[in-house]
């Protein structure tokens, strides 16, 4: 039986009809402090969003790599699962971007429980069905529609 091809490589982003939440993140000291899940979708322009969310202690969300004014801002990958842990997901050469929203949790504790959701600029995204082969993944890269981002710190 010949290798057939995986859903994207043929209808290439319209597997992205519904978004992909990762519900299990893989644990990594590069992703942003407290990141609990994330979610990937594409806009009406077909650009690649996407946007974790976690919970910290303090009254800060302070979740934003340090670095010097023009240097570049280091990126980090960001693994995880379905909530079945049948699909894999991988976003590539991922950085923080705006804080989109944010929330108390518990703020009679001390110091306070805050929930956030924060975007994330990627440059390409991945999904693997742990059932089927492992040649069959693909990447799906934000350049291939949109062309390259560069980001610097400001």
């Amino acid at each position: 039986m010949a290798n057939r091809p995986t859903l994207i490589s043929y209808i290439e982003w319209e597997h992205f009809g519904s978004a992909w939440k990762i519900e299990k993140l893989e644990p990594s000291e590069d992703l942003p402090r407290g990141a609990e899940k994330a979610e990937i979708w594409r806009d009406e322009d077909y650009e690649l969003k996407a946007k974790v969310a976690g919970t910290i202690k303090g009254t800060r969300i302070d979740i934003h790599p340090k670095g010097k004014p023009g240097s570049s801002i280091p990126t980090f990958e960001l693994k995880g699962s379905d909530e079945y842990n049948i699909l894999d997901y991988e976003l590539g050469s991922c950085v923080i971007g705006e804080i989109l929203s944010s929330e108390w949790k518990n703020e009679r504790r001390n110091p306070p429980v805050v929930g956030y959701e924060a975007e994330i600029l990627s440059s390409g995204a991945r999904w693997n069905n742990r059932h089927a082969n492992v040649s069959e993944t693909e990447w799906l890269s934000e350049w291939y529609l949109n062309g390259p981002r560069y980001l610097q710190s400001s």
